[in-house]
């Protein structure tokens, strides 16, 4: 019916690991979700939020099955984000990006909601598609080393879970058969830039989606610059 695999690793300078993902079905629903959180790095207790979000969004989803999925999903967030922003103590003001994928299989009704600079990426007929927009100011700075000045990539984010006001939007999409989407958090898709469009593509083809994602996601450990994340979900059907 369908296939569905993912992974987090620290990056090996930190002490803890500021991604966390989550990805199961609820069975009764007939609803698989898929959630990739990337806790913001320079806000306290990034581990925790990312924790949070992945941990409390299933527990508070299954409380609001009145609804219709859409707003299902939109009042589930804003809960969870409740949670995350009313912490109190170190952990105060702590963030974390979204990347969400909601899907109730028996009716191929699919919603997305992504919040920061985690991403979703569609692949469908071999091409690869960046369907989410980076809330981000990306710029450039300056820094001094031993062997002289290099100009480094910086980033700013607009839009986190955690703040008081985040802007939540939920999109409803299309999920066709032999589709294939991945939830991926900076670390993992700034891994390898140059060959991330053709590694997704050959992984969407690949005729057994865990196998190939584990040898994908180990080679790009290599790379890794940042804590990454990711998820891959395939609709066979």
């Amino acid at each position: 019916m369908y296939e569905i695999t993912g992974n987090s690793l620290k990056y090996f300078e930190k002490e803890r690991n500021g991604d966390n993902f989550y990805f199961g079905e609820i069975e009764a629903d007939k609803i698989v979700i898929a959630i990739v959180a990337d806790g913001v790095s320079n806000q306290p207790c990034d581990w925790l939020a990312s924790e949070i979000l992945c941990s409390k969004f299933l527990e508070l989803f299954k409380h609001e099955v009145i609804l219709d999925l859409k707003t299902r999903v939109h009042i589930t967030i804003e809960k969870v984000n409740r949670v995350i922003s009313s912490t109190e103590g170190e952990c105060n003001d702590m963030r974390t990006t979204m990347s969400l994928l909601v899907w109730k299989y028996d009716t191929n009704e699919c919603y997305i909601s992504n919040i920061g600079d985690s991403r979703i990426y569609r692949c469908e007929n071999e091409k690869l598609d960046l369907i989410t927009k980076d809330e981000s100011i990306v710029g450039t700075k300056t820094i001094h080393t031993q062997i002289g000045r290099r100009v480094v990539e910086t980033s700013k984010l607009t839009n986190t879970l955690g703040s008081l006001t985040p802007k939540i939007e939920v999109k409803k999409i299309d999920f066709k058969k032999d589709t294939t989407f991945v939830l991926a958090s900076d670390g993992f898709y700034g891994a390898k830039k140059s060959s991330f469009s053709i590694d997704m593509q050959a992984l969407a083809c690949a005729p057994k989606l865990d196998e190939a994602f584990n040898e994908t996601f180990s080679n790009y450990d290599w790379s890794a610059k940042d804590d990454m994340t990711a998820i891959v979900i395939r609709n066979n059907n």
